[in-house]
């Protein structure tokens, strides 16, 4: 063999090298991509459900903080029967009826919240990476062989 017909091989062996190596640094960043989108995605579901818990949390902290003042006032009338204060009775009230509105549906909403993303992560995403990461490979594969 002669050295051009050696150096023209060398420089095609080079050439799919460089190729493959292209190849496995694409499929490798597309990986990298959509792990980011997954992981995207579940922070986005638990920020969600976070902000619906702390809403809850904060809703049923108020209520306690206005039963102790309440109880407070209830106290200081046993001692002095000088009324009570009517502006804590009606937040009291007023509290009470919030949380019997909003209580539950904060629940039902952590629920929808966990279906539908459940079901997006299933029905859609997890099959849509997969595609994806198949569809890639295959035309890589097509185009530069292994």
């Amino acid at each position: 063999m002669t050295a051009e017909g050696m150096s023209a091989e060398r420089a095609r062996d080079d050439y799919r090298g460089m190729a493959r190596s292209w190849k496995d640094g694409y499929l490798q960043g597309l990986n990298v991509c959509l792990q980011w989108q997954e992981e995207n995605e579940r922070l986005i579901k638990n920020s969600v459900k976070q902000g619906l818990s702390g809403t809850h949390q904060f809703l049923t902290w108020w209520k306690g903080l206005i039963e102790d003042q309440a109880q407070r006032q209830v106290d200081a009338q046993q001692r002095q029967t000088n009324g009570t204060n009517p502006i804590l009775g009606f937040t009291k009230q007023s509290t009470d009826a919030v949380l019997a509105t909003v209580e539950p549906i904060l629940k039902n909403s952590e629920a929808v919240v966990e279906s539908s993303f459940g079901y997006y992560e299933h029905a859609v995403a997890t099959p849509s990476r997969k595609y994806v990461r198949d569809i890639n490979k295959q035309v890589l594969d097509a185009v530069i062989p292994s």
